[in-house]
Formats: structure tokens, C-alpha cells, sequence
């Protein structure tokens, strides 16, 4: 009895130790709006274009002044994605469009918009 035990704790062991191996790696980015307009979409995209295009915000905006906690879903060894941020409307007197750029995701804990 003892050994069948022994046995089933050493194999729930060494599967637990494997999971690190074999789990996604999931980046924290928290996402600063300090502009004067509504952020409606903030989508990213591994840079190297495996992988889908995910929106960040799932519908719900980023009002101007507010900041919010997202999750990227990585696959463990993407770090650089491009990332597109899409306002409420266009505000050409105020400066304010669509940005896009690239971002490590890894590296970078938060991303502000000014």
C-alpha cells in the first residue's frame, strides 16, 4: 500500500512540475488613456503574423483619463506585437487618430496614450 502511494505521488509530482513547460504565458499590460477622446478598439497582433488579431477591450471603451488592466494572450515566446488603437471618431482639430505601433509585451507593464 505504502509503495502505491509512494508511486502516485511521485508521478502527481513530476506531471505537476511539467506544467510550466506546457502552460500559456499570459502578459499583464495596463493601458493608459491621457487623451481627450474615447479609445473604442485596442487590438494586437504577434509582429511576425502568426497568430490572430485579438481585441484587448472586449466592446467596452477606454474613456479619456481612464485606465484599465488587460490581458494579452501569448503563446510563451511572442513578445513583440503590433498593437492598433482605434478612437471613437477622429478628432483632427485635437490631433487625436487611429495609432498604430509595436510593442513588447513582455518588457513593457504599461502603454500610455497622450
Amino acid at each position: 500500500m505504502r509503495a502505491a502511494a509512494f508511486l502516485l505521488s511521485t508521478l502527481m509530482g513530476a506531471s505537476l512540475s511539467l506544467l510550466p513547460l506546457v502552460a500559456k504565458a499570459d502578459e499583464e499590460l495596463v493601458l493608459e488613456n491621457k487623451t481627450e477622446g474615447m479609445i473604442i478598439r485596442f487590438t494586437v497582433r504577434p509582429t511576425e503574423g502568426k497568430g490572430q488579431k485579438v481585441e484587448l477591450l472586449k466592446k467596452r471603451g477606454l474613456a479619456a483619463g481612464k485606465s484599465r488592466t488587460l490581458v494579452v494572450p501569448t503563446d510563451g515566446k511572442t513578445c513583440l506585437y503590433t498593437i492598433l488603437v482605434e478612437f471613437e471618431a477622429p478628432d483632427y482639430q485635437q490631433g487625436y487618430e487611429n495609432v498604430s505601433d509595436k510593442l513588447n509585451v513582455c518588457e513593457v507593464g504599461t502603454y500610455t496614450l497622450e
